[in-house]
């Protein structure tokens, strides 16, 4: 159930990448995945404008959302609906009520301090492709040992900050999960749903790649079943590694980046509590903080006025 929960969450759209060819003695160059901004369809790019339209005119959502108008930003609920304008508008509405129904932007670290220790989810950093990265521990985890209320806007507070220090093209995160000391007792099917419903209504098209280091057996009985109903790209994004995960974990991250008992150097990831220390003054905002360390580099917040493509 858990597994199940989380491919269907990050299931990519249906969407290929495409390369160009050239002659010899010229350059090759590569496209943008089908979607990306830069590679962009007829009908999509009708539909985006029409998107930004509904978005301009919708004085909820702009008063809402941060960043509104970002083509990036608009482009990943549209893939997550295919490009339907309606469904992607029930959906980006469906964000804003979230973010002001649990008052986001506005959340201080201390209202969430209680979760902060929790040591289930730690920062890793960045792998070698620039996504940033996230260990879960589910092993770690202790049923109803957390607020769950205040989990889904403690989990928005560390994405969004976690966000603007994206590398990667297409602006994606990275999970490890380690299932080491798992069993049937860490099952939280709260926690489950919490995190399921910030990573489908807030972060759309949001993950890059998941690795399941040592996971219960049974894990790949469902994927041998599962994989079989999901685009190839999809596919992709999963990786099980039963035996040894160091060696391909190794070569997504560098040692300084991966953790010891992962088989790199690092003695420890940052908890939650760290994270947000690093990043967050005392008294401070989510909003207020963001719009402090806000990178302009960063893909999710381009210029609103840019040229769609």
């Amino acid at each position: 159930k858990q597994l199940h929960r989380i491919l269907h969450c990050s299931a990519y759209s249906g969407l290929r990448y495409t390369s160009i060819s050239f002659s010899p003695g010229m350059t090759s160059t590569k496209l943008p995945p089908p979607g990306f901004k830069g590679n962009l369809s007829p009908e999509q790019k009708q539909t985006l404008i029409k998107f930004k339209e509904y978005v301009r005119d919708n004085e909820f959502i702009m008063k809402t959302v941060l960043h509104p108008l970002s083509t990036t930003f608009l482009l990943r609920f549209l893939r997550a609906r295919n490009f339907s304008f309606s469904k992607a508008s029930e959906m980006l509405m469906d964000h804003a009520k979230y973010i002001e129904e649990k008052n986001v932007w506005d959340i201080r670290m201390d209202d969430v301090i209680e979760l902060c220790d929790n040591p289930t989810i730690k920062w890793m950093g960045m792998d070698k492709h620039g996504r940033g990265t996230f260990l879960i521990e589910p092993g770690l985890h202790v049923p109803g040992s957390m607020e769950y209320s205040k989990l889904g806007p403690m989990l928005c507070m560390v994405l969004l900050l976690a966000s603007q220090e994206l590398r990667d093209e297409k602006g994606t995160f990275c999970l490890v999960f380690s299932y080491k000391g798992w069993g049937l007792k860490n099952v939280d099917s709260k926690l489950d749903k919490e995190m399921m419903t910030v990573a489908q209504n807030l972060f759309p098209e949001s993950l890059g790649k998941a690795f399941f280091c040592s996971p219960p057996w049974y894990f790949s009985t469902v994927w041998a079943v599962c994989k079989h109903f999901l685009h190839h790209d999809t596919k992709q994004k999963f990786d099980f590694l039963s035996s040894n995960p160091s060696k391909t974990l190794l070569e997504h991250f560098d040692e300084e980046v991966l953790v010891e008992s992962l088989g790199g150097k690092r003695s420890g990831a940052e908890t939650i509590d760290q994270f947000l220390r690093s990043r967050m003054k005392p008294n401070q905002t989510l909003r207020e903080a963001m719009l402090e360390r806000e990178n302009p580099l960063n893909l999710q917040y381009e210029s609103e006025d840019e040229e769609i493509s």
